[in-house]
């Protein structure tokens, strides 16, 4: 069984660490979340605890217990939270979640609302929307930590570009500091357990915001199973603190666009890229290449002064953008380009990359010919990348194998039973 204790906070003159040991994960056997005093809940509440221990648990295969008590009704959401989990992989090892008791809390929630704000496309997005789907922003918050490859030095810088873009929107920004990245390492696509570790410390906030939004990856044309989802991220709101999943009226290629027309003066402080320890963008990557096409589509990647002024075009074309998710994308950066006309040589190295997603690589191609010398009929369906990757891959190949073959590999598993409360009476 996989155990998270909390341990006394450390009250510092600006700060309040909230810490906890874990005993029992494969993971790290401890998590510290440092957070200003102003936004400092009921550190009494340790109903974030849940959220940062589902997925070591599920890791390690057992069950997960907070030594400590959780808020009333919480226990149950997060039975509801596992349902989704298993509907979408029956084959998950879901824990059984307990705690020692429930406590109401003594707080109320804060008036505010906060984003998390990284900026990144969405985030950005997010932070500079005007929308009555919910309240003003009051504040913005920086996750300082939770990409493990930033070296000090650049974890600086982004705090510093992070509040510069911050003063541009008019909000204040906290910074959050945590290691709870350490919780899974990489053991899982980080795509599956981004969502609750995100949820979990938004709920380990409090005092002035009652509400914390998670920017949406997705649009509604691109919803699909993933760790960060309307269904899954506001089931580990408590009493005091409301987890809301950010807007969906826009995909990537859209947000690019609107923060062109409307808030160009954002553009020198997008940073997307992840696959190295830098303030800017490599621009070779693929959240680097997409976020560039989508810009020449919007002419605006001079004014995005954190990227190369060109798009990489042999190795766009080189590419194999991955599950459904990300190709459909991909193909709205293509529609972006086609409204305006611009960049075709980009238009077509897109065309060229979706192509090479849909037929397997060498090693796909090893594996068909194999299979047709052992007399297995070889399937030459789009689903060639290995699904165990995460969550979003097993929903691209089961549906492709579904439409393609005709059957699944679910078909070995059980539907998950029913939540208590949607049990008939």
């Amino acid at each position: 069984m996989v155990t998270i204790e909390p341990l006394e906070p450390i009250v510092g003159d600006a700060t309040v660490t909230r810490r906890a040991r874990v005993h029992g994960s494969h993971g790290a056997d401890a998590v510290s979340i440092e957070i200003p005093t102003a936004l400092v809940g009921d550190v009494d509440d340790h109903s974030h605890l849940t959220g940062l221990g589902i997925w070591p648990a599920i890791l390690a295969g057992t069950d997960l217990h907070v030594a400590a008590p959780v808020a009333p009704g919480h226990l149950g959401r997060v039975q509801r939270l596992l349902h989704v989990y298993r509907s979408w992989d029956p084959s998950l090892p879901l824990p059984t979640v307990s705690a020692e008791g429930e406590r109401p809390s003594a707080a109320d929630p804060g008036p505010g609302t906060a984003a998390y704000f990284s900026r990144g496309v969405d985030s950005m997005f997010e932070a500079a929307l005007d929308t009555a789907a919910r309240p003003p922003l009051t504040h913005l918050v920086f996750l300082d930590g939770i990409e493990p490859r930033h070296s000090p030095a650049v974890a600086a810088g982004e705090v510093e570009q992070a509040t510069a873009a911050a003063a541009l929107l008019g909000l204040p920004l906290v910074v959050v500091r945590t290691d709870a990245h350490a919780l899974t390492g990489h053991a899982r696509d980080w795509a599956d357990v981004h969502g609750c570790v995100l949820a979990a410390l938004a709920t380990s906030l409090g005092g002035e915001v009652g509400e914390v939004v998670i920017p949406s990856t997705d649009s509604l044309a691109t919803l699909v199973p993933y760790g960060s989802h309307p269904l899954l991220d506001p089931l580990l709101s408590t009493p005091t603190l409301t987890v809301r999943h950010g807007d969906l009226s826009a995909g990537r290629a859209g947000k690019v666009a609107a923060l062109a027309t409307q808030r160009p003066d954002l553009l020198p402080f997008l940073k997307v890229c992840y696959e190295e320890d830098r303030v800017d963008n490599c621009g070779r990557c693929g959240k680097c290449i997409i976020t560039m096409a989508a810009l020449m589509g919007a002419d605006a990647l001079d004014a995005a002064t954190g990227f190369p002024d060109s798009v990489p075009i042999d190795e766009l074309r080189a590419m194999r953008p991955a599950p459904f998710q990300s190709r459909q994308h991909w193909v709205d950066v293509v529609r972006l380009l086609d409204d305006t006309g611009r960049a075709p040589e980009v238009r077509d190295a897109i065309l060229h990359a979706l192509r090479r997603a849909a037929r397997p690589d060498a090693k796909g191609w090893r594996r068909i010919i194999r299979e047709k010398r052992a007399g297995i009929r070889p399937s030459l369906h789009p689903s060639w990348k290995d699904p165990a990757r995460g969550i979003d891959w097993l929903h691209h190949t089961e549906t492709v194998r579904v439409m393609d073959e005709g059957w699944s590999e679910r078909l070995g598993h059980p539907l998950p039973p029913l939540p208590e409360d949607l049990r008939p009476r």
